[in-house]
Parts: C-alpha cells; structure tokens; sequence
C-alpha cells in the first residue's frame, strides 16, 4: 500500500530558477499546496472507491486524510501521505476474528486491502492511487503553475 511517486524537475531552468528564488517559507508553502492538490485528487478517488458496507467507517472524506511532511535536511523537499485516518468508528464488533479490535478507517481499509483468513482482498486504495496518479500529477503541475506564474 506504499507505493511511491518521485517528481523530479528538472532541465527546466526558468521554473527551477524561481522556485529557488522564494524564500524558504514561501517555497515550502507552495511545495506543500502542490502537493495537497494532487493528494486531494488521490483522495477523493479513494472516497469513491472506498466499500460503504454494514460499518460505514469509509463512507465519506471524513475517513481519509492528506498529510504532508518536510524531508529534514532537503531544501523544498516534501512527502505527502494519503488514506486512511486513525479517528474511531462509531461500530464496534463484539464477535469474529477482530472482536476488541478498534474500528478506525485505517483498520478497516487495512483489512479490506489485504484480506484476512475469513475474508478475500478489496484493494480500494491501491485502485484509487493506480486510476487517479496522472490526475494528481497534473493537479501538482498546474498548482505550481499558478503559485509561480507560468
């Protein structure tokens, strides 16, 4: 469920040499706008993928996050997290293989992802990263774009 995209820019001297121009915050602010548009595209991929069975711990945005964080050491380098969130579910199951266990989205998506011994793999999340990835590109692309005005 880790799967990685790296976009890297370069030979584009005009769009790099302004990036760098900015400030350290302002360049962090629109690393980080970027890729929270993109993320925001993955996402709400995942929403509409996302099984909404007895529990209803997947249904709706709520249940999902983007996070973004910046690499220590690397000027303007950043990572953006997408899927599901820790927050508690309101089900709770008092029998089966996962009696006691906490229903929280990402513990339900984890056991949808992957499956168990009672149950077959729903791979939503992977899905929704493989169908919406040139959406999300294209959202960091024009977003930076704009933030820089090209």
């Amino acid at each position: 469920m880790r799967d990685t995209v790296t976009v890297s820019v370069s030979g584009l001297s005009e769009f790099q040499q302004k990036l760098e121009e900015l400030s350290d915050k302002a360049g962090t602010q629109t690393i980080r706008a970027a890729l929270r548009a993109g993320g925001t595209e993955v996402k709400n991929e995942m929403v509409l993928l996302a099984p909404h069975g007895e529990t209803n711990t997947l249904a709706g945005p709520k249940n999902f996050d983007v996070k973004t964080r910046k690499q220590s050491g690397l000027a303007l380098a950043m990572t953006a997290f997408i899927g599901p969130n820790g927050r508690r579910g309101i089900y709770r199951r008092d029998k089966g293989d996962t009696k006691g266990l906490p229903r929280t989205a990402a513990f339900i998506c984890k056991l949808l992802e992957w499956g168990s011994a009672t149950r077959a793999k729903r791979p939503f999340c992977t899905q929704a990263f493989e169908v919406s990835t040139g959406k999300a590109l294209d959202a960091i692309i024009n977003t930076l774009k704009e933030r820089l005005g090209f």
